[in-house]
Formats: C-alpha cells, structure tokens, sequence
C-alpha cells in the first residue's frame, strides 16, 4: 500500500471513529437526567448576569468563573424551557475538546494511531464521563483547562518556549478560578515541577516570567473581591464551608476493574518507563486515585471526573504496545460495546427518573402557567424553577449546605418554607421527588411521590394539584 492510500485510510478511520466517539457523547449528553447541581449553576449565572455579586447577594460555595462565561447564553435563553438544551450542548462541547487535548497530548508520548484513538475511547466509555462529563458543572470546564494547559506544558519541555509555558500557567489559574479542587489536582504538577528542576535543568528564569501573568489573573480576582467587600463571605463560604462539610461516602470507584489496572499500570509505567511526559501522566493518575479515596473521601461521582483523563492515557498506552495494525478494526468495535454497555445499565436510571426532554417539556408548562412576575418556588428534585426573576429556586435557602452556612456564620435568616408559602401565596409550588414518578410520556401518578412537608389543608384550600406542581386556584 502507497504512502497516500495509508493516509487517506488513517483519515477515513479517524472519521469513522469520530463520529462514533461524538455519537455516543451526544447520546447521553441530551438523554441523561437534569441534576440538581446544573439548575444551581444556571441559576448563579442569572443571577450575575443581573448584576448579583456572589457570596455577599446570594448563598454559593464555588468559584464564580463558569457563572460569567454562561451568563451571555442565559440572556439568549431567558425564560425559555430550551435552556436546558443549551447548557447541555455546552458541555458537550467542552468535553469534545478535553479529547481533542487527550489526542494532541497522547502525541506527545507516541505517534501510534491505535495509541490517542484507544486514550480517547478509555476516557470517553466509563459511566463517570458518560454521566458526568456531559452534565452542565464546573467540574467540566475546569478538567478543560488544564488538559489545555497539560499541552501547553508538554510544548514548554520540548521547545523550551516561555510562551508556551506562560499560556499553560494561565490556563492552570482559569482552571482555579472555575474550581477551588484545582489547587488540589494541580500540586503534583507543582512536584514534578519542583523535580523537573534537579533532573531536567528547567529554567528558573523562564518559570518566573511565565508566572507573571496568571499572578496578575489572581492578583486581579483578589482585587475585585476586596472591592467588593465580600473577601470575608467568599472565604468561609469556599473554604472554611467546605472544609468542614462532611457527606456520606457514596461512589466506591476503588471498587472497579478499571481503577485497579490503571493504577497498576501507572505504577509500573512509572517503574518502567524513562519518558518523562508519560511519567508525569502516570504520577498524576497515581496521585489523584489516593487524593480522592483516601485524602479528601470524595462522597460524589463527579469528584472522580478530573481522574479520568490520566487513566485512559496510562491504559491506552499499555494496551497500545501490544497492538499492532490488524487489530485497529477492533477498536470501533471495542467503542460501540463499551458505550452499549454503559446504555443498557443506565437507561433505566434514565427512564427511572426521566431525561432531558422530560425537564424541557416540564418547564415549558411551568411558563405557560405563570407570568414573569409570579412569585413560584420550585425545588432540586423537579423543576428547579424556570422563572429565575421571580425566585423559583429554592436550593439556595434550603439545601444542606446552605443550612451549614447558617449554623456556622449566622449571616442569613433560614426560612420556614411552609410559613414563605403561607404568608407569599406562590402562582405555582413544585411538588417534592415528582420525577420519580415520571413516565415516558411525560405523565405522573399521584402516590409515589416522598412525604411533604407542605400543609396538606393549606395547599387543598388554595391550590390546585397538577400531579408535578400545585397551581394557584385564583
């Protein structure tokens, strides 16, 4: 075979697997379930968007990069039930791009094709990033960021270019911004950085120019919260808040095949191998395993999502030396059965409590029922509360962690949500866990629903029960 017909195969192979990868990403991305956590973080971006400032004018415990680089999309989906939409082509866009980063820095290590085709499929297949990747959280976007800035770094130690090496230090600092774990995955980068030095002669010169500009990106965002006269409110509600939550261990991923023999592999990639860019690969997979299991006992499965990329690269590597051509044609094959599998587990999840179009037909009853005036109140189970201007997102005052917010600082009075509901009268009141309740053509029965703690009598009187919402008889 010529030179140019094995090109134009590897191309055509490419495609193929692409649009298998993209396939599936898409699939899940539109048909998962809407989680409580992507209506809070659509409802900060609206609420920056008007000119809120976070931790002084309303209660959250994240960094505020991802509410300001969405709220623009808001504005265009104001009041629209096909926001949800949005915000899940958002990330799918995001996580596109973390495997366009995994190829470039897979090239790094090898030129074998099978190599980046096989760390994409490794990153792309586990029900973690089917499920969580494709969710609208910050957790997306800041694993964006240093992927991006992981390749900037690899250009740095191969062509020695402060630039490079000054891009990949912002990109590192737009990743802290977005998430306060960032600091917590980037320390072994600053270990072998720290190493780097003795074994590697890295420039200290080069090092300190390229740290100008991510200091004057922090150095910025400090200033603006001292400005603002919220440095108080935005440290405890990000750190000292966080610190001492405690939350029930909940996603054993310790448990699985692929954690054991990427760990393993990473051990004995870093035993083995002399490859410095692979060696960093294998280390940060290593540490973040033990960060997550055994430092910071992470209770939810997104925590596990910044792991991911470190593993299909230590796996594909492993897998990749003992492929040769004619298995190639196994690797699509291995796409589509993994993917299958992970469709078969998860669509009952999926249909248990209804996907993406079931919330977007949900809300747009919740808009052709009220005005933009309304006073509603939903809740984190169901709809979450479409109407943002007239409040309708009550995770802000009731969840959890908000009422450790008020146990530890006293700064906000904790509302009784049956005395709100009696002395305000709201349009519409979103029954609790209704989703659980959900068919596939969007129809619900009346006896599966948990316990209210409305008052029963109250909401007879006053309301009319639409099954998912109470509607206000008048």
């Amino acid at each position: 075979m010529s030179s140019l017909s094995a090109k134009l195969l590897y191309r055509l192979e490419l495609f193929i697997f692409a649009l298998c990868v993209f396939f599936f990403l898409s699939y899940f991305t539109f048909n998962n379930v809407l989680y409580g956590d992507e209506r809070e973080h659509v409802y900060a971006s609206f609420l920056v968007l008007n000119g809120y400032v976070p931790y002084r004018d309303f209660f959250e415990h994240h960094h505020p990069l991802l509410w300001y680089i969405f709220s623009p999309i808001v504005a265009l989906f104001l009041n629209n039930e096909n926001i949800w939409y949005a915000i899940r082509a958002f990330s799918l866009f995001l996580i596109v791009i973390d495997c366009w980063f995994i190829v470039k820095i897979c090239r790094f290590i090898s030129k074998n094709n099978i190599f980046a085709m096989l760390a994409v499929c490794f990153f792309c297949a586990p029900e973690v990033v089917m499920l969580e990747g494709t969710s609208f959280r910050p957790d997306v976007l800041m694993m964006t960021f240093i992927l991006a800035g992981i390749y900037f770094l690899f250009c740095f130690w191969k062509n020695e270019k402060t630039l490079d090496l000054s891009v990949a230090f912002l990109l590192f600092g737009l990743a802290i911004l977005t998430l306060q774990k960032a600091l917590l995955i980037l320390f072994p980068m600053g270990c072998f950085w720290v190493y780097g030095f003795f074994q590697y002669h890295i420039s200290l010169k080069k090092t300190l120019l390229a740290l100008f500009p991510v200091c004057a990106l922090i150095g910025l965002f400090l200033f603006g919260v001292l400005f603002l006269g919220i440095f108080k409110d935005y440290f405890e509600l990000n750190w000292v808040l966080n610190t001492i939550m405690r939350m029930e261990y909940r996603f054993p991923v310790h448990l699985t095949m692929y954690y054991g023999i990427a760990n393993g592999l990473a051990i004995i990639i870093l035993w083995r191998t002399k490859d410095p860019f692979l060696k960093f690969i294998a280390f940060q997979a290593l540490f973040l395993s033990f960060l997550w299991q055994f430092v910071v006992y992470a209770p939810f499965r997104h925590y596990w999502l910044s792991v991911y990329p470190y593993f299909a690269i230590v796996v594909a590597y492993c897998f990749a030396k003992f492929a040769d051509r004619i298995c190639g044609c196994f690797l699509f094959l291995g796409v589509i059965s993994i993917a299958s599998f992970n469709y078969l587990t998860l669509k009952d999840t999926m249909a248990k409590y209804g996907n993406l179009s079931s919330f977007v037909y949900l809300s747009s009853v919740e808009l052709s029922l009220s005005n933009e005036n309304d006073f509603i109140i939903g809740n984190t189970s169901t709809l979450g509360g479409l109407r943002f201007d007239a409040m309708g997102y009550y995770w802000f005052g009731r969840d959890y962690i908000a009422l450790l917010d008020y146990i530890h600082f006293h700064r906000r009075e904790f509302p009784v949500e049956d005395n709100v509901l009696k002395a305000r009268k709201p349009k519409i009141i979103s029954a609790e866990d209704k989703r659980k309740c959900m068919t596939k053509d969007y129809k619900f029965t009346f006896d599966c629903h948990s316990v209210s703690t409305y008052d029963k009598d109250f909401l007879d009187e006053y309301y009319d029960n639409r099954g998912f919402i109470y509607v206000r008889k008048n």
